[in-house]
């Protein structure tokens, strides 16, 4: 029976949110080491003086075309996830390693926010009228796990207000 009173959930028992931290630690990676540089002015370019931008266009050679042609909508989309989106990385990661379980909020209102840019930016890649992906599972490797993981965010946190924690239960002796 329960009291009413809640306890953290400790990490060690919530092994699958080590997947969230790997996760969310990768998008931040990308978003400081990839995305950061472009905002600043470096073209996607096989000339870059940066390794992970050289690396970037040779994948979006072959996957993402419209990556390398940047145009205005997705610079500034860009630039957005390498400040905006990515300081919510930085929270997910601590609140996952924390049990913060406050961010549930913050993280659906992310969820939202994030689902919509990525359709957006799916439906340029693969109807828009400029250039479109010439492959769609090589884009999807890259870029699909940012849609996964978002869902299975959504799935991991909306089920309870507190995500991580559960109910103390009055034992015998109480």
């Amino acid at each position: 029976m329960s009291t009413g009173t809640m306890e953290k959930i400790p990490l060690m028992q919530r092994k699958k949110d080590f997947f969230f931290v790997l996760m969310y630690s990768m998008f931040i990676f990308s978003c400081v080491f990839i995305e950061w540089p472009i905002c600043m002015g470096e073209p996607v370019s096989a000339d870059s003086s940066i390794e992970l931008i050289r690396t970037t266009h040779s994948y979006c050679v072959k996957s993402n075309p419209l990556f390398i042609a940047m145009p205005e909508w997705l610079r500034i989309a860009t630039c957005i996830s390498a400040t905006v989106l990515c300081a919510f990385y930085a929270l997910f990661v601590v609140a996952f390693l924390f049990g913060l379980d406050w961010v549930r909020t913050p993280a659906l209102i992310f969820f939202g926010f994030k689902v919509n840019a990525l359709i957006v930016y799916y439906w340029a890649e693969f109807f828009g009228s400029e250039l479109t992906t010439p492959d769609p599972v090589g884009f999807l490797s890259i870029d699909g796990p940012y849609m996964l993981v978002n869902i299975l965010l959504l799935i991991r946190i909306l089920p309870s207000s507190r995500p991580f924690s559960r109910a103390v239960r009055k034992t015998k002796n109480q």
